[in-house]
């Protein structure tokens, strides 16, 4: 019945957005597209390249400090940060499910890593990740900075609960961490890192939902739209929720329905070519490094494995 209902509402909620979508991108004049990514300079894309290298760098740190945490620790920082960023690449366009778990699975074991372990390696990056979402958009609930009036549509007491709530939250999870709570969470017997650790992570996943929100402002700035670098990362807050519940790999079309409604109708086509700079440098060009770096991976593994096979025949 709960699948029933959670699958009723997904279906909703996309039949909605994707006529939201289609009503505003159906006014878009495509000859002013076309237009609009003559108008980027090569100096943007290079500053968008470098802050997706840094964003990465703190997503793949995320399981490296897992590692620290659950080892075992013969996994270095260039070993973690190669594999972490093939299975982030792979998870932001083809899913949590394939990406997130079945690469992790086949590339950490055949690091040697013991399959009990990737699991607490997953659970780990994904509490990382989302603990820096929660206090982050917490703060915009609550302090309401330049760029809130992107969810102008939220009544302001709402948006106050919320923000408490999450607040709560965090603070929750970080006395867990104070406490080294150990508890049983589904099949996982779960021991919460150090207070030092969690406020790392904390630190860490508020930037890295920061950089996103940059990345795709230095294009609206670039192309002369009135989205503020504030409404930039609140809608980009916003859009991994819508994410989620519509259950579509890299959001694609919910986060553009919501920016071209933050925007007005009239920067419609540069908000969306501002948006496939986006996804090209962010999404596109992650992928198509990862695929082939995969097979060089597995072809170093494999021959570190043989290596390892020989040597101890002789």
């Amino acid at each position: 019945m709960k699948n029933k209902i959670i699958a009723v509402v997904t279906v909703i909620f996309f039949s909605i957005a994707a006529y939201l979508f289609y009503d505003r991108i159906s006014a878009i004049d495509f000859e002013d597209v076309k237009h609009g990514f003559s108008l980027i300079r090569p100096s943007v894309v290079i500053g968008s390249i470098l802050l997706v290298i840094l964003n990465f760098l703190v997503l793949t740190s995320f399981d490296y400090f897992a590692f620290r945490t659950f080892g075992p620790r013969f996994m270095t920082y260039p070993k973690t940060i190669v594999s972490a960023f093939i299975c982030y690449a792979l998870t932001l366009n083809i899913g949590a499910f394939v990406g997130g778990l079945g690469f992790r699975y086949r590339i950490y074991s055949r690091w040697h890593v013991p399959t009990k372990t990737v699991p607490y390696i997953i659970a780990s990056s994904i509490i990382s990740n989302w603990s820096g979402y929660i206090l982050l958009l917490s703060s915009v609930l609550l302090f309401k900075p330049m760029g809130v009036e992107a969810m102008a549509f939220i009544p302001d007491w709402v948006m106050t609960l919320l923000g408490i709530v999450g607040v709560l939250i965090t603070g929750g999870y970080l006395y867990l961490c104070f406490k080294r709570y150990r508890g049983k969470f589904g099949k996982l017997d779960f021991q919460f890192p150090t207070l030092t650790a969690a406020i790392i992570q904390l630190v860490l996943s508020m930037l890295q939902w920061m950089i996103l929100g940059l990345i795709i402002y230095l294009y609206l700035h670039e192309l002369g739209t009135s989205i503020n670098y504030g409404e930039s990362v609140i809608t980009i807050l916003m859009s991994a929720i819508a994410g989620i519940i519509t259950h579509i790999p890299a959001g694609m079309g919910v986060t553009e329905n919501l920016f071209l409604h933050v925007g007005s109708p009239s920067e419609a086509s540069r908000i969306l070519v501002a948006l496939i700079c986006y996804r090209t440098v962010y999404y596109l060009l992650p992928l198509v490094i990862s695929i082939p770096s995969y097979f060089l991976l597995e072809l170093y593994q494999r021959k570190e494995q043989l290596g390892g096979h020989y040597a101890k025949q002789s």
